[in-house]
């Protein structure tokens, strides 16, 4: 009798009485299929391990600098100061001597793999930066359990190493606990516990983090097709005075991560944080909340990703200091996002159809990059001192009483300075018919005929080309469940955040404000038209469309290491004028600063547009030869399509 067989994770494939291994992943090439004289090697076994040992499980974080060990308690002056163990994963590649010719890919499909060979042969390894950025935790979860996932390593396109499937962290996995009692709050005291949301549910109170460590390193995921809605109230957010309903209040709470669809009746808070820090809220779709996300109550040295917040009196609200704010679309509201305090960083912000865009209070030594506020929106800037404005497109910009700040490459109408002073304009200015108002102050930067002054050399651009940065949407959205033809009535929206792309938002059918009740409500996509050559693809000098972008060429000269600007901040920051940081990007080498700003030895995107759209599809499979100079030591990467 013969021995049993190992079950192949793969199907076997017979032709012309060959078996051929037919991977099942996403993305892998085929193309060994037609070299029908060959037969797949054997499959070797290979081991998923945590990068860091000492932080293997989700929410568990190390120390940036000594990642053998667990984050400090008080976990630094940023969320990046400590790194994310459970996103953190490494195999192994024996008999390696490079990574040439290699890939590996997580069955899932949820993560980004890089290889490292900086060791030499015998200690090259694959490693997770981390999420894929339209991926989440949602992807590693069942409703009581982990998913299994395993990796398949590929050399020449053939897959020659395999590790078994299985469970990679051993974090509980428990349904979210129901509140039934209007008034209250479910106190979550299980540190590390992962509590999920599978059926859409209503609570009639909220969910808090218990203080004082018994809530930490606790995650609420609502799992696809549920959303956690708040019906009833809950006592005062963590005793202070205005707050009050809040869904999930974090107290001081640390490593926690909210993920998923919250939904409240009009008043309240969907998350709030007293105190709370260093925990990730990403995914979240927050609607109809008094605030969508945050508090008065300090929340800090957090990572905000992914979010999408619509009809809210106020998106997001961000009131302490170092966090990082990351790929966010918020809409209909009466103001898309309110930060305060210092060394906040904000990217890929779009805030579309608001009454206020963005609104800023009392900020010194932060930085916003790739912005998009509009039609009618505006950016407001009140009190604070060395704050930066890279690559964005708003209506308008309004400074009171800030020192200091820096605006570089922009496409904006309207610019008005009241008691600012030592500001700097600088790279490019596109403008449709700029105006400029101009009260006090000392060398403000710009004068009422919008001229340059002080320490100003911006170029600007009055009407050239086309402006067509937002499109109306007359088709049916496929995966918008409210729509038809692309227009409902407000009050017969129950889907505001599912769109074929993550451009997309309810607003009103004339483009210029908020859709509110008794009125007709429209969907409109806010990526540049192609028609649109005033701000897509025209970063370069502000007039004319940018060079192409080749993979594996040298980088056009747009994007030449001596193409800088230098903001006002203290110190002064040199960075590339056509590229953004990638925040959040794990290079192996422990990343930049994560400001948003394309510093030396950072990993960058390109920016051919002005706004938060830069393109769609995988950036890292294009990537162009850097050339250095005041900048250097950059890689930078641009999206495949426009």
């Amino acid at each position: 009798m013969p021995p049993p067989q190992r079950a192949s994770p793969f199907p076997l494939l017979q032709i012309a009485g060959i078996l051929l291994f037919i991977p099942l992943l996403q993305g892998c090439t085929f193309s060994f299929l037609r070299q029908t004289a060959s037969v797949a090697p054997l499959m070797t076994s290979v081991t998923v391990a945590p990068r860091y040992p000492s932080a293997p499980d989700w929410n568990q974080y190390v120390d940036r600098t000594a990642p053998e060990t667990l984050c400090p308690a008080d976990s630094g002056t940023s969320y990046f100061s400590c790194l994310h163990g459970g996103e953190k994963k490494r195999v192994n590649l024996s008999g390696a001597s490079s990574c040439a010719g290699y890939a590996i890919r997580d069955e899932l499909g949820a993560f980004d793999w890089a290889c490292d060979d900086r060791g030499g042969p015998g200690a090259v390894f694959f490693y997770t930066r981390g999420l894929k950025q339209d991926k989440g935790l949602v992807e590693l979860l069942e409703e009581s359990s982990w998913k299994e996932n395993r990796v398949v390593i590929l050399q020449g396109g053939i897959p020659i190493a395999e590790s078994a499937r299985a469970r990679w962290w051993s974090n509980p996995v428990l349904p979210l606990p129901a509140n039934t009692v209007a008034g209250t709050f479910v106190t979550l005291a299980s540190p590390g516990t992962i509590y999920t949301v599978a059926t859409p549910t209503s609570a009639s109170g909220g969910f808090e983090f218990a203080a004082d460590g018994a809530g930490d390193r606790i995650a609420i995921v609502t799992l696809p097709g549920a959303a956690l809605t708040l019906t009833g109230s809950t006592p005062k957010c963590g005793g202070l005075v205005n707050e009050t309903n809040c869904l999930i209040e974090l107290k001081n709470s640390k490593h926690f991560w909210i993920e998923g669809e919250l939904r409240g009746s009009g008043s309240g808070f969907g998350v709030a944080g007293r105190d709370a820090h260093h925990g990730t809220i990403r995914g979240v779709g927050a609607i109809g909340f008094f605030s969508g996300i945050g508090s008065q109550g300090r929340l800090y040295s957090s990572f905000f990703s992914r979010i999408r917040a619509s009809n809210n009196d106020m998106g997001i609200y961000v009131s302490s200091t170092h966090n990082r704010l990351r790929d966010i679309l918020v809409t209909n509201s009466l103001t898309g996002i309110t930060s305060n305090m210092n060394n906040n960083f904000l990217q890929n912000i779009s805030a579309v159809l608001n009454s206020v865009g963005l609104d800023i209070g009392q900020s010194s030594y932060s930085a916003a990059t790739a912005l998009t506020i509009s039609p009618n929106g505006k950016i407001n800037l009140t009190s604070g001192s060395g704050n930066t404005f890279h690559n964005f497109q708003s209506r308008t910009l309004s400074f009171l009483s800030t020192v200091q700040t820096t605006i570089s490459q922009g496409a904006a109408d309207n610019i008005e300075l009241a008691n600012t002073s030592y500001n700097k304009l600088t790279a490019n200015w596109v403008s449709t018919a700029p105006a400029c108002s101009i009260t006090l102050g000392t060398d403000p930067g710009l004068d009422a005929s919008c001229a340059n002054q002080g320490a100003s050399d911006a170029v600007l651009t009055v009407g050239s080309g086309n402006f067509a940065p937002y499109t109306l949407l007359t088709a049916d959205d496929a995966a918008n469940g409210s729509d038809a033809l692309g227009v409902a009535t407000f009050e017969s929206i129950t889907d505001w955040l599912n769109f074929e792309n993550p451009w997309r938002a309810w607003g009103s059918s004339d483009g210029f404000s908020r859709c509110q009740a008794g009125s007709s409500c429209q969907i409109w996509d806010f990526r540049p038209s192609p028609l649109d050559t005033r701000v897509r693809n025209t970063t370069g000098n502000g007039a004319s469309l940018n060079p192409d972008f080749s993979d594996g060429d040298l980088c056009p000269p747009l994007l030449d290491g001596n193409v800088v600007s230098v903001d006002l901040s203290n110190p002064p920051r040199t960075f590339l004028r056509n590229a953004v940081e990638l925040i959040g990007w794990d290079d192996g080498a422990g990343g930049g600063n994560h400001n948003g700003l394309c510093e030396s030895g950072e990993t960058c995107l390109y920016t051919p547009n002005f706004g938060s759209y830069q393109g769609q599809g995988d950036f890292t499979a294009k990537r162009c030869v850097f050339k250095d100079g005041i900048v250097s030591g950059v890689t930078i990467y641009a999206y495949p399509e426009p």
